[in-house]
């Protein structure tokens, strides 16, 4: 109550007025919201702090941007022309660099304005023809085509013309940094459907996975609940592809783990396991699924389970080299043992990784397993 109190203390009725008439426009665009709290777009928005930001459906032209942070920033239909300001803007990581750089290239060049229309308006298949002819390295005017391309990427309603574009443009760029770029655009931008932001989303995965930028990237796509869940599932999966980069954000992927599929959970404990070795890769390994689900109860006949599959695995490969037909194939139980009581120390170290295993009881539970088959075996017929 104080707090409030210190809070309210601190207000004035014009402050307050900001405050209702922000919350009349709570679902509105972030122009709605910077009008309903009387800010001047000319003069309150440079050098400030706006990363992550929703611009879908703004006109910001008249913004002054000047040294403002927009890492991150997204949105469809944002409109920006000559008046929008980014000097000094840091940029990264979100739409603005596609939109400035369009910009500026329709506006200044009048050949290449024409030639962008006749492309842009062409009928479908013209248009992948074309993207098949010159997409590629060391092309003729290829700043020229490259621009072509991604502006048909951003302008076209046809989500075939765009998946030509996604297809065929990695083989034009010269660094692979614009690459990654173009890719984060077309994940940021909110018009295109699902489907062609997955795309981007796990072209990004396979091609730069061990890209602390393109892995901060996925991390933030595949937490902000802002987006579809099934794009942040395709972060999830092409985040999970890494191996190099340290996570930031262990404890709220784990959180939000807990909403997607068993599939995702070993994928990612599968992830933390391959960088920590083959051997704790092996120790999270299950015949039935491939791999345990952190959510799942890991029990001491699922760990023999795995110890016993594995060492007739191994065996049989021993055997496969030689001469003799590996028939059945047997292992020693004991040893079976040894590998299940190893691989809860393994789990142990993986659930220190960021995986959280349930593995307090299992060591016990394999040790009483041990002892009842020595009593069996120890006891006369």
């Amino acid at each position: 109550m104080r707090i409030e109190e210190n809070i309210a203390s601190r207000l004035n009725g014009d402050d307050f007025a900001r405050i209702a008439a922000l919350a009349a426009v709570s679902n509105g665009s972030f122009v709605d919201e910077i009008e309903a709290l009387g800010l001047d777009p000319a003069r309150d928005f440079r050098y400030s702090s706006l990363t992550d930001v929703d611009f879908s459906n703004c006109d910001l032209s008249g913004f002054d941007f000047s040294g403002a942070d927009l890492r991150g920033s997204f949105g469809s239909n944002v409109i920006i022309d000559q008046t929008t300001r980014f000097d000094e803007a840091d940029l990264r990581l979100s739409i603005f660099p596609h939109l400035v750089r369009k910009l500026m290239r329709l506006s200044v060049d009048p050949d290449f304005l024409r030639r962008y229309k006749v492309l842009r308006n062409d009928y479908w298949m013209n248009s992948i023809l074309w993207l098949s002819r010159n997409l590629r390295r060391n092309a003729p005017n290829q700043e020229d085509t490259i621009d072509l391309a991604t502006f048909l990427f951003s302008d076209s309603a046809d989500a075939v013309v765009r998946s030509n574009v996604l297809f065929f443009i990695g083989r034009a760029f010269e660094r692979r940094e614009e690459h990654r770029d173009f890719l984060i655009y077309a994940a940021l931008d909110n018009r295109f459907n699902p489907g062609i932001v997955k795309t981007a989303l796990k072209i990004l995965g396979d091609l730069f996975s061990s890209e602390e930028v393109s892995i901060r990237f996925l991390e933030k796509t595949s937490l902000d609940t802002r987006f579809d869940k099934k794009i942040r599932e395709e972060a999830f999966r092409a985040l999970f592809r890494t191996s190099r980069v340290h996570l930031l954000n262990v404890k709220l992927i784990v959180q939000e783990l807990a909403d997607f599929s068993s599939e995702l959970r070993r994928s990612y404990a599968e992830m933390i396991a391959r960088r920590l070795g083959p051997q704790y890769t092996t120790a999270i390994s299950s015949p039935r699924s491939g791999s345990f689900d952190f959510l799942a109860p890991i029990t001491a006949q699922m760990l023999l389970d795995s110890a016993r599959y594995t060492s007739r695995k191994k065996r049989a490969n021993e055997l496969a080299g030689t001469l003799r037909s590996p028939g059945p194939v047997d292992v020693n139980e004991k040893a079976v043992f040894v590998a299940a009581l190893r691989n809860v120390e393994l789990l142990r170290e993986v659930v220190q990784a960021g995986v959280p295993f349930d593995v307090s009881s299992v060591q016990a539970d394999i040790g009483k397993m041990l002892d009842a088959r020595r009593s069996v075996a120890a006891s006369p017929d």
